[in-house]
């Protein structure tokens, strides 16, 4: 697998914010019954499991929250393009098995929050959280790749 560049991570969260953004506009709009109930279903199982690193399971449950949003959107081609644009992030970022465990906490909270404004139909303040809360994951993203070329050039310049 080639090394993960910084410009492309920054591209694809670009476009994961422009599809969870309509996702969950859409959602707000066309939501059904049993659907909130669902979304809380799997926010639970993102909270309950709490490893001491982001494994796996972990990263599935917090996908799976936000495609629930997008299956919500009744978009099909929505909820595939956003099932694709996680996949990749997700294939290209679980190797990175050192991501803050802090993370993880503030993540949920937010997916809560984000469940209570999609509740209650508040367009405008779910957009400004799954913005504020990608933003977030896409800085942390960054953040450990930047680490991981200073490690590679450490290594390098002491070969």
């Amino acid at each position: 697998m080639k090394p993960v560049d910084i410009k492309e991570t920054i591209e694809l969260f670009e476009v994961r914010e422009a599809l969870e953004v309509q996702s969950v506009q859409s959602a707000i709009k066309r939501m059904e019954s049993g659907d909130i109930e669902k979304l809380e279903e799997i926010a639970a199982k993102h909270r309950d499991y709490m490893p001491p690193y982001y494994d796996r399971q972990k990263v599935a449950l917090g996908t799976y929250f936000h495609i629930q949003i997008a299956k919500m959107s009744r978009n099909r081609t929505l909820e595939k393009l956003l099932t694709i644009n996680m996949e990749h992030e997700y294939l290209r970022y679980y190797r990175m098995n050192r991501a803050d465990p802090a993370r993880m906490k503030p993540a949920v909270d937010e997916h809560y929050e984000l469940i209570e404004r999609i509740r209650k139909k508040d367009t405008a303040g779910s957009v400004r959280l799954i913005r504020k809360h990608i933003r977030s994951n896409r800085d942390h993203i960054i953040r450990l790749l930047e680490e991981d070329q200073k490690d590679n050039q450490d290594l390098l310049a002491r070969a």
